[in-house]
């Protein structure tokens, strides 16, 4: 059973062993949004909303948790939740990914002198209020005695993943995976711990912090209050990088792009990581089987169509930024990508062919549609069958993924130059 977070909904899949999908059920939860950015939502709520689309998904199936191998998470990266250690009560709303209420101290933290190289170098990422920290460090600066608390150790910090998880398993385990922790702005990538400088400029006391696991791990079991048994959970990873693995994007070069609300492409480097030099973000692809894999990852918050634009335009302008992204990612790598793996609603939408035969074109490697859209969900259940043994091993799903439509280059390289220019023009 995969529970995949989506915006402000909660989708639940219980998979057969062959990656198709026995039942399906959405629950949502309400999201506060102010003039100044601010986006929120109450955490019992959404822990609430969870667990309604596991049950109703369950229920549709007819199964019970007798049934089920393994439950597996998959979630949007860099919200921020401060909840008390014992009662599990929150201390402010959860701040959502897009909560712009730590826009000014990353404002300030910009400025500071270094700041950003250490970021940078340490975490892979750049200095953004869309990741954890600025958020974390906005709550305990703003919300009343949250900072003398956490320092006495009452508190526990973590995004949506951890919230889950502690909520799952009657507050047993606090955790993470390390594609959720390399989203917080506070974890070295590269020795793999939190790093201890970052937290003591943010004033992040570490003891509140979640313990970091690979994506396949064991992240406890479910009390039985819940489905009327234990489930273990065995996947907690961030939507991209769940959605990686079931793209079976397992090797450097393979690359993965979503196009929806925002146009996210992901490049795996391998067992490496690779510092771009055009300010791609390094993260971790997925840990997985002992080993953690590392990704170039270039997420673009974009506007997909304004009012005056065509569906063509549009289509032409995801195209093209994706081009442009995935040739800066052969430089840093060294390494050409071969195939593109795409999924996303704009993918499967009435302008889906148009857009994916462009893209071929453009770069002239066959980009592929896979059978099944959830490939977050997808891969979230590959990863945790992984752990389990329900499969032997990574290679063990590859038999089991299918595309629906392969768009294989249709342009000579000289007609896809006039088209970039073109494009590059636009």
């Amino acid at each position: 059973m995969s529970i995949e977070q989506r915006g402000a909904f909660f989708y639940a899949y219980i998979f057969q062993r062959f990656g198709i999908i026995a039942a399906q059920a959405r629950a949502g939860f309400a999201v506060n949004r102010n003039h100044d950015g601010w986006a929120s939502c109450n955490a019992d709520e959404v822990f609430a909303a969870a667990l309604k689309a596991a049950k109703e998904a369950l229920e549709s199936a007819d199964k019970t948790y007798r049934d089920i191998n393994a439950l597996a998470l998959s979630v949007e990266r860099g919200a921020a939740l401060v909840w008390d250690a014992k009662t599990g009560v929150p201390v402010c709303d959860l701040a959502l990914p897009d909560c712009s209420r730590a826009r000014s101290l990353c404002r300030d933290l910009s400025n500071k002198e270094g700041f950003g190289y250490k970021v940078r170098e340490c975490c892979g990422t750049v200095i953004d209020h869309r990741f954890s920290a600025p958020k974390l460090a906005w709550i305990l600066e703003n919300v009343p005695d949250a900072r003398q608390c956490a320092e006495r150790g009452e508190l526990l910090f973590g995004s949506m993943d951890s919230w889950l998880i502690w909520n799952f398993t009657g507050g047993k385990t606090h955790a993470c995976d390390c594609s959720n922790a390399a989203y917080t702005m506070l974890y070295d990538i590269y020795k793999r711990q939190w790093d201890a400088d970052l937290l003591t400029a943010l004033k992040i006391p570490e003891q509140m912090l979640p313990d970091v696991k690979l994506s396949s791990a064991d992240f406890g079991e479910t009390i039985s209050e819940y489905f009327g048994g234990p489930v273990k959970i065995a996947c907690a990873a961030g939507n991209e990088n769940n959605a990686l693995f079931g793209q079976t994007c397992y090797d450097l070069g393979k690359a993965r792009v979503s196009y929806g609300s925002t146009c996210d492409v992901i490049v795996h480097t391998g067992l490496s990581p690779v510092i771009s030099t055009s300010n791609i973000m390094t993260t971790f692809a997925y840990g997985i089987a002992g080993i953690n894999k590392y990704a170039l990852h270039a997420p673009h918050w974009l506007d997909m169509c304004t009012d005056d634009e065509s569906n063509l335009a549009a289509c032409e302008k995801m195209a093209y930024r994706v081009y442009k992204i995935v040739r800066l990612a052969e430089k840093d790598t060294g390494c050409p990508v071969q195939m593109l793996h795409a999924d996303g609603d704009a993918a499967y939408g009435a302008d889906g062919d148009a857009l994916l035969q462009l893209q071929a074109d453009l770069l002239q490697i066959p980009v592929c549609r896979p059978a099944v859209k959830e490939v977050s969900a997808l891969g979230s259940v590959y990863i945790a069958g992984v752990f389990t043994g329900f499969f032997k091993g990574r290679d063990d799903v590859v038999p089991y993924w299918k595309a629906e439509k392969i768009f294989d280059p249709a342009v000579s390289p000289p007609e896809r130059d006039a088209l970039v220019e073109r494009l590059a023009k636009a």
